[in-house]
């Protein structure tokens, strides 16, 4: 999911996409990426989880999907950038 400076989604490139349902474990990839929001922002567990959770209903993505999304933008950056 590409990102605004201030942390809020792309809406230009928010569309409905569908994650396959053995592609990632939904827990698991929503755990990653509230953590990945916790050292980015410097909140707690609940704020980044917050953040999923309006994303989600910003773009009318599934809070799993948007957390794949995350997980996804920030791997591609790190390919990038070793």
């Amino acid at each position: 999911m590409a990102l605004h400076e201030d942390g809020t989604p792309d809406q230009r490139q928010a569309h409905p996409i569908e994650m396959p349902a053995a592609a990632v474990d939904p827990f698991d990839a929503v755990s990653c990426a509230t953590g990945i929001l916790m050292e980015r922002y410097g909140c707690d567990a609940e704020a980044a989880a917050q953040r999923l959770a309006d994303w989600s209903r910003d773009t009318a993505i599934d809070v799993p999907l948007v957390a794949a999304w995350l997980i996804d933008d920030i791997s591609a950056i790190w390919r990038r950038n070793p």
